[in-house]
């Protein structure tokens, strides 16, 4: 039931602050003066921007929502992929512009975002109502980064609630894996391993049994040496610093060992033959009795070999 803190934002896209899931969250204040980005859809200059980037694990719609927390308050926005190897310089490129919106109506305090039957076409500019202050979802793509510029354009450093109501897309990264079995009957074992995460661009593999940890995208197999419960651990790591974890046990089970008693007895006489377990419990089977308690009693009348399993 872990939360994560409400992300710090960025005044940059250098510095954007990277959102890990698709929690909401609160700004308590935002900053104040950090106008230096004009996105291409404004009328003027940015008042006070703040930045957040993720990326996508999994391809969906995105849509959003921010609130702002104080009386007569307007907010402005875009959205820019800013995915390959010149990330920030190629966020004002119409290429790369998902989503631009400049609609303003009086400094009314309105909501904005990315909502599912929203008129507005995306790049707006100019005064609308409220209804003008959102644009249609938009589909992201796995593995593409992107941020979200707010820009509060009444400069009186407001907070906001924001939230993703309606976004399908999966957040990255994802830690998942699989064992081909939970349980190897014996002293050693082996077991093999597949690494379903989603959007991760880094690992890092513990075994729980105190051997090296390995980086290797799929591990493939780990062999244990001793009887025990182990814990495997991945731990990835996406384009933009979010992480993940996820966890199996594994349990190499010694087989029981078995000490008789009464291993003997003379041609003609009763005994009875207890076989004791370690550890205890499971089924018996006796040959060539049929017999499935865990102590017999047998007379032989000549030489006779008993076992079980």
């Amino acid at each position: 039931n872990s939360n994560s803190p409400p992300p710090a934002p960025g005044t940059t896209c250098a510095t954007a602050t990277p959102i890990c899931d698709l929690s909401s969250f609160n700004l308590a204040t935002g900053p104040a003066g950090t106008g230096a980005f004009t996105p291409s859809c404004f009328l003027f200059g940015a008042n006070s921007s703040v930045w957040y980037q993720f990326t996508v694990g999994a391809t969906g719609s995105m849509s959003w929502s921010c609130t702002p927390t104080t009386a007569g308050t307007e907010l402005d926005w875009a959205v820019y992929d800013i995915t390959g190897a010149n990330g920030c310089t190629t966020a004002n490129l119409n290429a790369n512009n998902v989503a631009c919106n400049y609609n303003y109506s009086n400094q009314g305090s309105n909501p904005i975002g990315m909502a599912s039957g929203s008129a507005t076409v995306c790049p707006t500019s100019g005064a609308a109502g409220a209804a003008g202050e959102f644009c249609p979802p938009a589909t992201l793509m796995t593995g593409h980064t992107y941020v979200i510029f707010i820009d509060n354009f009444s400069n009186n450093q407001s907070g906001w609630n924001f939230n993703w109501t309606g976004s399908t897309f999966q957040m990255a990264p994802t830690s998942s894996f699989t064992l081909n079995t939970n349980s190897i009957c014996g002293t050693t074992g082996t077991v093999n391993i597949t690494n379903n995460s989603i959007g991760a661009s880094s690992q890092t593999w513990n075994f729980g049994d105190g051997s090296a940890t390995s980086t290797v995208q799929n591990p493939g197999s780990h062999t244990y040496n001793a009887p025990g419960t182990y814990i495997v651990t991945l731990t990835v790591t996406s384009a933009t610093g979010c992480t993940d974890v996820s966890t199996q046990s594994i349990q190499i089970i010694a087989p029981p060992v078995l000490t008789p008693t009464n291993a003997t007895t003379c041609a003609g006489q009763s005994a009875t033959i207890n076989m004791a377990a370690n550890p205890s419990g499971g089924t018996y089977s006796w040959n060539p009795t049929g017999l499935t308690t865990q102590s017999i009693t047998v007379t032989p009348a000549s030489t006779t070999s008993y076992s079980v399993t």
